[in-house]
């Protein structure tokens, strides 16, 4: 099973953008950052652990397989979708800046070509954090 966790902006985000503008909130940079470069002005992991700090994370979907680029491609609506295990009622297509967690806690952030691997340390982290701030909502 490979847990998927996206960067995405809430509606109160989307407003605040809207109201300020790009660039003139604390998540907006981090945001672009992660979704277009990840790695680069700072390290993915630095990027995902404050992302998760601004609220911009959540778990979205699991899928039942092994397979990173068996996620990317079932999370963009090609393969086998009944591998699909858990859906959040609100998500977007598996794209940079996603991070893919398989069952021995190994993570990949999605990079505009390919995975790159994140450290243990912050998986455990980013999952504790998006865990306890979902059981709060």
């Amino acid at each position: 099973m490979i847990r998927v966790y996206q960067v995405q902006l809430t509606n109160s985000m989307i407003n605040e953008i809207n109201e300020k503008g790009w660039g003139n909130t604390s998540f907006d940079s981090n945001y672009f950052a992660l979704t277009n470069f990840p790695g680069r002005g700072a390290t993915v992991d630095e990027q995902l652990l404050k992302a998760v700090a601004d609220g911009l994370v959540s778990h979205t979907m699991t899928i039942d397989t092994d397979e990173m680029g068996e996620v990317y491609d079932i999370g963009n609506g090609y393969g086998d979708r009944s591998k699909i295990v858990y859906s959040a009622v609100r998500r977007k297509s598996v794209s940079v800046g996603d991070l893919l967690v398989n069952d021995e806690g190994d993570g990949y952030v999605v990079a505009p070509v390919g995975f790159d691997p994140v450290e243990r340390m912050t998986v455990r982290k980013m999952e504790t954090q998006v865990s306890t701030r979902m059981m709060l909502a």
